[in-house]
């Protein structure tokens, strides 16, 4: 047994990791593979100071070396066998005490992990959407990226051109500190997601919309945000009412005109929407997390600060969904992408058409 309690001056840290291959194509557009279908465990913690702790710490250490021992988890009192890593520091503040933070690596197989079932109440045609707040304390970094290629000879003209025809969003989110039993919807999420394997419809934090009203199953907005639609990255709307109803529509176009932006949207929305009674609303994008890894900080026994970051996708039709297929999907890619497209659009570019777009 890991004989050392944890010095709760420095926090202590559970990251989950999951391993994925990503091929980009030259128009952006992703596939991804998972080579790891359940996430390893690594725990970091640091030793308490205290009166003799170098010699038993120097002693047991020096002892175990790189076989496997039991770990008491000090936040859900779970069991885990750990190994020590294969190399680590001790600080020596004095003869007798010493001091060390030590990343701990769960033997993989050895946790007993229930399936990752993220909560069914928040799906939007057949994908998950990000369900949790952000917390706006330390800000939230929204990076915008356009990819581009140039030519320059370092003298005259520059030549540019976008392969990539659409923009992306990495976005950083810091969720509010929670304890152990709503941090479990968090790392399920990331679980069933398997890091950056499968995607997911996300919300932008920000309130981007002036909604001025709503006209059947249109949106009429204030000034002109046919720009924000021209490349299909902002594909859906979240529109949040007074009394707590919460909308997501799929954007078909906008339309701009005497300097308010008309966006007909899918379906009609069964409330009356206008400036009175929009709480927010928001640009929701296809997206997938940004990191293979999770890491869960707790600062106390009871607080953790979870981070999360994703980035926008392309919008395509869903993958791994709740409704997902992956017998007809498969077959519909294969034989409608050679049926209904260039096979050249389809292998180079790895473009297939949505089903709504075939003849």
């Amino acid at each position: 047994m890991w004989p050392f309690k944890h010095n709760w001056n420095a926090s202590y840290v559970v990251t989950y990791s999951f391993k994925t291959e990503v091929l980009t194509s030259r128009s952006g557009r992703e596939q991804r593979r998972a080579l790891r279908f359940e996430s390893r465990r690594t725990i970091q913690t640091t030793l308490l100071s205290a009166p003799g702790l170098q010699r038993q710490a120097d002693a047991w250490l020096w002892g175990q070396q790189a076989e496997p021992f039991d770990h008491v988890d000090p936040v859900s009192g779970a069991l885990s066998r750990v190994r020590l890593p294969a190399e680590l520091t001790l600080t020596h503040r004095t003869a007798r005490v010493a001091e060390s933070t030590i990343t701990l690596d769960v033997d993989p197989g050895s946790d007993t992990l229930a399936a990752a079932l993220p909560d069914a109440r928040f799906v939007y045609q057949g994908r998950y959407v990000l369900p949790f707040a952000p917390d706006w304390g330390p800000g939230i970094p929204d990076t915008l990226s356009f990819p581009r290629q140039a030519v320059d000879f370092d003298s005259g003209r520059i030549a540019v051109t976008r392969p990539i025809a659409f923009g992306s969003r990495s976005t950083a989110i810091a969720l509010l500190s929670v304890g152990a039993a709503e941090l479990a919807p968090v790392v399920d999420f990331f679980r069933w997601a398997r890091g950056r394997q499968r995607d997911f419809l996300a919300p932008s934090p920000a309130d981007q919309l002036d909604i001025i009203e709503t006209v059947s199953s249109t949106i009429i907005v204030d000034g002109d945000v046919t720009g924000m639609v021209s490349d299909g990255v902002n594909s859906v709307v979240k529109i949040a009412v007074t009394g707590g109803t919460v909308f997501y529509r799929e954007v078909l176009e906008a339309e701009l005109s005497g300097g308010v932006t008309f966006i007909r949207l899918v379906q009609d929305i069964p409330d009356v929407v206008n400036r009175d009674t929009v709480r927010s609303a928001h640009w929701v994008r296809v997206a997938r997390f940004a990191s293979d890894d999770l890491s869960i900080e707790w600062k106390s026994s009871t607080v953790a600060t979870p981070q999360m970051q994703f980035v926008s996708l392309p919008p395509s039709d869903p993958e791994n969904g709740p409704d997902y297929d992956a017998d007809t999907a498969a077959l519909i890619d294969y034989f409608g992408s050679f049926a209904f497209t260039d096979p050249l659009q389809v292998i180079v570019n790895q473009l297939t058409p949505k089903a709504s777009e075939w003849p």
